[in-house]
């Protein structure tokens, strides 16, 4: 359902912004992120840290 919102919500190629979210579950998935947190507006890319190095 994410992958359908996700679609048709485009940001236009100029717009960058980033947003750092830490204390999430080790575990989460972008999947999870993106139904999280794509209810307040587009995202164009989630990169998830969860390799040894980031604990």
């Amino acid at each position: 359902m994410a992958m359908q919102k996700r679609a048709n919500l485009r940001l236009p190629p100029e717009i960058n912004r980033v947003l750092y979210v830490r204390n999430l579950p080790y575990k989460i998935t972008a999947e999870e992120m993106y139904d999280i947190f794509g209810k307040y507006g587009a995202i164009r890319q989630i990169r998830v840290g969860n390799t040894p190095d980031t604990r």
